[in-house]
């Protein structure tokens, strides 16, 4: 200590700096890696089969197996973050990748095509709430129901997963739904003429006592929106109806 009270004020400076500079370094290193959207992601090898292209850049409709420690196997979209590489892709290509998860983003990194193929479909008829089916739901309450009761009213018809964790679905859908149920709330005169239908694709799992747990944790208002599972076969043939690929 009394060696540097005796240097020189020029002296006292360029030792702080010197002392300082390595620990500024540092502390912007870390500043700059943890302004990397990426940052901390979670990251998960998948295998799938492209069942689509598009509509938004770079999105693949990728019926995927099961992705341990993230989610089962089922059809959703993925964004391919190369897009020389999602320009190389076609319907029926199988695909080997890595799927990157952070908080608010996902996205399929070092896509390698294993196998070509191709996949025909019937032409469906237009969706709509006409096609709404005539069987039977089951609600959050374990309430059996028919869809065909909504007819009259504007539904917001969407399919979900209880246990879907990508940021830019189910969870998405779940807060903009919440959002858009606050705002019809504060319209009186829309009561009754609005109702949204959220149906679950994966019914064996999502069980009327798991909807009435995830319809807690989402505010469901059961007056607006109705959360429902049911028969497996039906459900998917109804979701094929809407265009929805399972």
């Amino acid at each position: 200590m009394g060696t540097f009270k005796s240097m020189s004020p020029q002296a006292k400076f360029w030792l702080i700096v010197a002392l300082s500079v390595p620990e500024l370094i540092a502390v912007a290193g870390l500043l700059w890696v943890r302004s990397d959207p990426w940052y901390g992601a979670r990251r998960f090898p998948v295998h799938g089969v492209v069942e689509g292209l598009g509509p938004t850049p770079r999105m693949v409709l990728l019926r995927h197996d099961d992705i341990p420690g993230l989610m089962p196997g089922m059809t959703m979209p993925f964004e391919v973050a190369d897009e020389s590489v999602f320009r190389r892709l076609h319907t029926g290509d199988s695909l080997r990748a890595e799927y990157q998860v952070s908080h608010t983003r996902s996205r399929l990194v070092h896509v390698a095509v294993v196998g070509r193929g191709s996949i025909h479909r019937p032409p469906a008829g237009a969706p709509g709430s006409d096609s709404l089916p005539a069987g039977f739901l089951v609600d959050s309450q374990g309430r059996s129901f028919s869809p065909a009761r909504f007819r009259g009213q504007a539904i917001a018809l969407a399919f979900f997963y209880t246990r879907c964790p990508i940021p830019e679905a189910c969870p998405r859908l779940a807060a903009t739904l919440y959002e858009a149920q606050g705002k019809l709330r504060a319209l009186p005169e829309l009561r009754g003429k609005v109702r949204f239908l959220t149906i679950s694709l994966d019914p064996r799992y999502d069980t009327p006592a798991r909807l009435a747990e995830y319809a807690r944790g989402h505010g469901v208002d059961s007056t607006i929106w109705t959360v429902a599972t049911g028969d497996t076969a039906d459900i998917r043939g109804f979701a094929a109806e809407q265009r929805v690929l399972v």
